[in-house]
């Protein structure tokens, strides 16, 4: 896998951080497509920039969350360069090309009954790249590179479901004050 990496790098030089911020582009591009085939929308451009600066953006926020995980973890300069890990992360979105053949076969009826089995195995595939880079380039073991890359969703689902169980209390007392 490092092998792999290291030829991208190599190969585009240093067009390798346009091209691995293109990889949040395309990945919203796919799943703007794919939402688009499997449920026959017509597709509205203004989603498609929705879910552009969504991805981006929520990759922003996972990176900063990791990348300060890390840093706590390790003491002196052996931690990744959040801007690395960043476009690393923009690299492994190009995994999301897979998502509009999946919906083409979905669509003729060959994939059926395994189309959600083969998403779940295309995004798993793009967290467990994530963690063997912050493992491989981090210095840290695997299980902390499994908190580190994880860290940002379950701290992201704390604060949401904090935020869902205040506005439901605000909303109780409004409703019987």
């Amino acid at each position: 896998m490092e092998r792999l990496y290291l030829e991208i790098r190599d190969f585009f030089k240093t067009k390798y951080y346009l091209v691995a911020g293109a990889g949040y582009v395309i990945s919203a591009v796919n799943i703007y497509f794919f939402y688009s085939l499997l449920m026959k929308n017509t597709p509205v451009f203004l989603s498609l920039i929705v879910i552009a600066i969504s991805i981006f953006f929520i990759n922003f926020i996972f990176v900063a969350i990791t990348s300060l995980y890390i840093d706590l973890q390790i003491e002196g300069n052996n931690t990744i360069r959040p801007k690395e890990l960043f476009y690393f992360y923009g690299i492994s979105e190009y995994l999301t090309l897979f998502l509009v053949p999946v919906s083409y076969f979905h669509i003729l009826g060959v994939l059926k009954s395994f189309t959600f089995v083969i998403i779940f195995i295309l995004f798993s595939l793009i967290w467990i790249l994530r963690i063997w880079y912050v493992k491989k380039y981090s210095k840290i073991g695997f299980i902390n590179s499994i908190i580190a890359v994880f860290f940002p969703q379950m701290l992201l689902s704390v604060i949401w479901i904090s935020f869902m169980v205040i506005l439901i209390i605000f909303l109780v007392i409004k409703m019987y004050v």
